[in-house]
């Protein structure tokens, strides 16, 4: 007796839900796609903000049976969604994700650590907008010029360096922060950032002063 063979609807999964690429650089996309039967070359479409990219369309190769795309010279108006369709004769399924073109290297605040209170801690906090992302002994934060290492029982990092934090914060911590990522090729990005530190008082001052 033979076995009926059952079909299944096919699959595509993203490996990751968000790809970050840089002005004029090169994007790559991977994904993984299953069923049965399993799809072949022909039953995958992928398409950048729902215009068909093409095996030998300019800027655009894939790879690994179409499994990894190749989007070359990124432009920022390119930035959007990626979109995978897989179809079969079990059926056909569409999957996306997300596609973010930076200019240039940046790093950005992401709160702000002014008017921070004496004896509390105090977050520096940055987001780095670039590719590849820096690891760890690639960042570097200074204060008035003076390199801040954890050696420092009052500073901690986290985040990949993205996080300073200063413990039981007095007013000698107050002033200009910087912090400096060093990037492929020997160039390097700073941002500056400002701490200022109020005591009690002047915290309690500063809230109870008519409008």
């Amino acid at each position: 007796m033979q076995l009926a063979v059952t079909s299944a609807l096919p699959s595509v999964k993203f490996s990751d839900t968000t790809y970050v690429g840089r002005s004029g650089e090169q994007l790559i996309v991977n994904i993984e796609v299953g069923g049965n039967p399993v799809p072949d070359v022909k039953q995958i479409e992928w398409y950048l903000n729902n215009v068909r990219l093409y095996q030998g369309a300019q800027n655009v190769r894939f790879s690994d049976n179409y499994l990894t795309l190749y989007r070359s010279k990124m432009t920022s108006k390119e930035a959007g969604q990626v979109k995978v369709a897989v179809e079969t004769s079990a059926g056909r399924v569409e999957e996306t994700a997300d596609v973010v073109v930076i200019s240039q290297n940046d790093i950005q605040e992401r709160r702000s650590s002014e008017n921070q209170l004496v004896g509390k801690s105090v977050v520096l906090s940055v987001e780095f907008h670039m590719m590849p992302l820096p690891v760890e002994q690639n960042v570097q934060w200074t204060r008035s010029n003076d390199v801040l290492t954890d050696t420092d029982p009052r500073i901690e990092f986290y985040k990949s360096g993205k996080e300073l934090l200063i413990k039981d914060a007095q007013l000698s911590d107050a002033g200009p922060y910087k912090i400096t990522v060093n990037t492929p090729g020997g160039g390097s990005v700073n941002k500056d950032l400002l701490v200022s530190i109020k005591t009690q008082a002047e915290a309690l001052s500063f809230s109870t002063k008519p409008n």
